[in-house]
């Protein structure tokens, strides 16, 4: 079923996004690039790729993905 809901995003209306907010994941997430564990999987990259990650906040309860389309982080603001 949550499947499902990812194809959604490829369409140039998804039902989900009504009332979305768009953010910056360096932004929404301050200091998130100073965790160990991330800068091992981001490597010397860490800041570039965190600084250019999309993410949109949903009202979606519970739910995450990521759009096929674009490639953003969809995230529940309830989480």
């Amino acid at each position: 079923m949550f499947r499902f809901f990812g194809y959604l995003g490829n369409f140039l209306f998804n039902p989900l996004s009504i009332g979305n907010h768009k953010v910056i994941f360096a932004e929404y997430f301050k200091g998130f690039d100073k965790v160990e564990a991330v800068k091992g999987i981001f490597g010397e990259k860490t800041d570039e790729i965190l600084s250019h990650l999309k993410v949109e906040l949903s009202w979606f309860m519970g739910y995450m993905y990521v759009t096929t389309t674009t490639g953003t982080l969809q995230l529940a603001k309830n989480i």
